[in-house]
């Protein structure tokens, strides 16, 4: 899931666990996200993460569902980090743009 909601729903867990993820990580930023399906709200933080093989995305997991479970985990997550969605989204845009201009061998 290389989008920019996924962009910055991994700079937000990455910012709030700077020494990075485990289990009990994981369920307690999934208790905080209000509404939805726990699972797909995993499904899209393990595809914020690169963790999701993208030929192997369940059928749940369309592209209206990840978008209402990435809105979902990013207010929880700016809750969580008492910050404003603005730099981290400008972040997640600029870093877009510039993973679009480098050329790939």
């Amino acid at each position: 899931m290389q989008t920019v909601t996924g962009a910055v729903v991994r700079a937000l867990l990455e910012h709030l666990h700077p020494d990075g993820l485990d289990g009990d990580d994981v369920a307690a930023v999934l208790r905080t996200v209000q509404g939805g399906e726990p699972a797909l709200h995993l499904l899209v933080l393990t595809g914020s993460l690169g963790l999701l093989d993208v030929d192997d995305q369940p059928p749940e997991l369309t592209p209206a569902a990840a978008t209402r479970s990435s809105v979902a985990l990013i207010s929880a997550l700016l809750a969580t980090a008492g910050s404003p969605l603005q730099p981290w989204l400008d972040a997640a845009l600029a870093e877009r743009r510039r993973a679009e201009t480098v050329e790939i061998p």
